[in-house]
Parts: structure tokens; sequence; C-alpha cells
């Protein structure tokens, strides 16, 4: 079957797509194990690879790792190693699947690297879930993985370009979080009609729909449940104030703060975070969340910032910080005093370019220093 170009009802079709697809990648129900089980099955004979005689299920993608790890480790000469060489080859082949795939589909695009021709138009929906599911959330779970350095640098280490980032294959096998590239076969396929063409990513795109990442072996492969919670803010980002932000079945997950992937700690211990850890932190947006859950203003008061300036409007404070834009604050008192006699002071955080108090309090009521000019009592 040969095709160029969606018809204008098989674009508008595009959207329903996107819905289902999102569903599909940020579903918290239990895993359909049938149907996932199934399309193990289909994954390994579209691959030419026998069945493996096990699947075994945990609650989270740390489950079936820390299960290959324990499964796989050999002792030689009193080190613990890793013996990925017999099972990276059938990731290796698995992997192969995306490019078989990838090549009977163009072969009936004639024009598939056209901006308008249907594989591009149907690849812009692998886009933008890719940028609202990926990298919102999947990455968030691979970068888990990073941090544990054996999973992701050791398990896959068979090169194979074109395949896996850094020369190997990666280690797991698309799941839910990998909806993306799902949505955009499953489009070609059952809107364009490449049923034949899309057959072998026909398993992949099953199991998708129905459990998160697998880890497939020679005789044996685990498979993760979905994800039992996932939290996000009202712009989005994944973030939870008293937890992971994505929280598999047994308790793993990832903690975020705002969209900043941040160490446990600081989630569920904030008292935890000191001025010495914000001013030694490295990664500028995991200090900017401590500072935040600090408090800027607490955080000027205990660790002797600079004054820059004073006059009856306030006083000007700033810090500097390596890497990363100042932080500046006008403390201003409320002339109005509290029921016991005293003034109650207020922080306002105000752009590093403020040099005297009068500019920086006349920048919050959005004015020049010449437009704010107060009464002050005698």
């Amino acid at each position: 079957m040969m095709i160029e170009r969606l018809t204008a009802e098989q674009e508008a079709l595009l959207p329903e797509y996107y819905a289902r697809w999102e569903a599909v990648a940020l579903s918290t129900e239990p895993a359909n194990r049938t149907q996932a089980e199934l399309g193990i099955r289909l994954i390994y004979e579209a691959a030419k690879l026998q069945p493996p005689a096990q699947i075994i299920w945990t609650e989270s993608p740390e489950a079936s790792a820390e299960a290959y790890r324990q499964t796989f480790t050999r002792t030689v000469r009193g080190h613990k190693l890793l013996n990925t060489e017999t099972d990276a080859p059938i990731r290796e082949q698995i992997h192969r699947l995306w490019h078989v795939t990838n090549k009977n589909v163009r072969s009936c695009i004639p024009s598939s690297n056209d901006s308008g021709s249907a594989y591009q138009v149907s690849w812009q929906l692998h886009s933008l879930l890719n940028k609202r599911v990926w990298y919102r959330v999947g990455q968030r779970v691979y970068g888990r993985f990073r941090k544990n350095g054996w999973l992701w640098d050791r398990l896959g280490s068979v090169p194979n370009s074109g395949i896996a980032g850094g020369g190997r294959v990666l280690t797991y096998v698309h799941g839910q979080h990998d909806a993306s590239i799902m949505a955009h076969y499953a489009f070609l396929r059952e809107v364009c009609g490449l049923t034949e063409e899309t057959k072998p990513w026909l398993g992949q795109i099953s199991l998708a729909q129905s459990a998160n990442w697998w880890l497939p072996c020679q005789d044996i492969c685990w498979i993760s449940d979905r994800p039992c919670h996932i939290y996000f803010d009202k712009n989005n980002r994944l973030h939870c104030e008293d937890g992971p932000a994505i929280e598999y079945r047994d308790g793993w997950g990832s903690f975020c703060w705002h969209g900043v992937s941040v160490p446990v700690e600081i989630i569920m211990h904030p008292e935890s975070i000191t001025v010495e850890r914000i001013n030694n932190e490295k990664n500028i947006e995991v200090r900017r969340v401590m500072l935040e859950r600090y408090g800027e203003a607490r955080y000027i008061e205990d660790s002797n910032v600079e004054v820059i300036h004073e006059d009856e409007h306030g006083t000007l404070y700033r810090h500097s910080f390596s890497s990363d834009e100042p932080l500046v604050m006008v403390r201003v008192t409320n002339s109005t005093p509290e029921p016991d006699g005293s003034h109650k002071h207020y922080w306002l955080r105000v752009p590093p370019t403020m040099q005297t108090a009068h500019q920086a309090v006349a920048w919050t009521f959005e004015m020049t220093p010449e437009q704010y000019q107060p009464m002050f009592e005698s």
C-alpha cells in the first residue's frame, strides 16, 4: 500500500490519538497482565526469538532491575560482576524491530521526508507527546536509573549505532513512558492502513498500552506494573510536596519539585537543608529548590548576606552564587504598627540589577524611583 499525504479526515483524528496515548503514558491503573504478556510473546516472535519460559512481574522498574542483578551477578576472584554477554544480543535483536518497521513504513511513503507527508505529520504526534510525556515523566524515572550506574552503564553492553545513546543498547524496551513512538506507529497502522508494514511493532504497541517498562532476556523477562501515582503542579510539571511525584506500588519513585528532580530528603526532610548545603550545591536547579524550601528571607538572615544599600524605603541585600544569578532582596517595614506596637518586616525578591532600596521597592510597584514617592511619617 502506498500513501503520501493524509486526507483531511485522517488528519482530523490526530488530536484523538494524542489524547488516547497521553492517557496511556500517564495511566496509574494496574497493569493488564494478559495483554502485556501477549505483547511480549509477539515481540519475541517478530524478533525471531524463542518466547521466554518465565515472565516475572514486579511492582517497579527498580524491582525488575534488582531481580536481574541478583539473577545474573557472578563472583569472580572476590568481585561481583554482571554477566550480560548472553542477554545483550537478545535486546539488540528486539531493538532492531524499530529499524525494520521504520524502513517498511518509509518505503510506502515516497516523500516521507517532506514536511507535509503522512509520515512527518504523524511524526509531529510523536514529537508533541515526547515533549509532554517523555521529558516530563519518563526522563525522571530514567534519571533514577542513571544514578544507580550499573543498570544503564553496564547492562546493555552491545554497541549498536542508531539504536541507543552512548553506543549501547538500552536495557529496558519500550513501555508506557515511550507512548509517543507507539502513537506514531499506531496512527500509521490504524488510520493510514499500514497494517502489514507495522506488524513487527504490534507487540510493542500492545505492551505499552498495558504495562510499564520491561527487561527482556533469554528464557526470562521481567516486567513492571504501572506507577500508582503521578502528581503534577498547575503548570503540568511533576511535583509533590510530601512524597514521590511518580510512585510505584512498592514505594519506589522519583521526587520532584515543580518539575525538578531532587534528592528524597529535600522533599521528605526539608529541615535537613542548611545554608552550608545550599551554598555547596552545584546543580543550579536543585539549589533553587533548596533555597525555596529553606526560605529566601530566612537564608538572607542566616547567612550574613551583604547589605548593598539602605535608605528610608528599606534595606537591600545581595548574595552571589556560582553559575547563577545573584539573590537580591529588599526588606521593608510596615509603617502601621501591630497591636503590640511592633512593626512587621516584609522581604521582597527583586532583580539583580537593583542598586538602591528605593529603586527596588519602586520596582515591586512597577514604577521608577521618580514615580514612587510615598509620604513617610515623621
